[in-house]
Formats: structure tokens, sequence, C-alpha cells
């Protein structure tokens, strides 16, 4: 079994688990864990160029987007 996210193309939305019993989604992560175990999981390794997500967060703060509402602004 591969992986639905691996499946998807760039920006593709996921199936949404929240319509699947409890049972479905418990057989899912099952059939998932037994194609790629936790410990696997945990061998994962950010790529030397990756950017600070939280340099990200507070750079995107400080820009702002103009077709958002802002709290700091009046409306």
């Amino acid at each position: 079994m591969t992986s639905a996210m691996a499946e998807l193309p760039p920006g593709a939305v996921p199936a949404q688990t929240h319509i699947q019993s409890i049972d479905e989604r418990a057989s899912r992560g099952r059939a998932l864990r037994a194609h790629q175990p936790r410990e696997q999981q945990a061998t994962w390794k950010a790529p030397a160029n990756r950017r600070n997500p939280i340099e990200i967060l507070i750079e995107q703060g400080e820009r702002g987007c103009p077709t958002c509402c802002r709290c700091d602004t009046p409306a």
C-alpha cells in the first residue's frame, strides 16, 4: 500500500478522513504503518538548505497580506 499523500499532485488536498468511521481510519493507519513504520518516520532529516520555519512566519507577519483583514488596522 502506498501513502495517499504520495499519490497526490503538489497542491492537491487529500481525501477527508473525518467522513470515514473510526474503525476505517484506524485500519488505514495500521496499513500505512506496516508500509512505513514509525521508527522510519523518525529518521527524516531536514535538508541543509531548508529555511527556519519560524523565520518564515516572522517574515510573513511583517510583510502582511493586503487582501486580508488585519487586526491592527481600523475597519
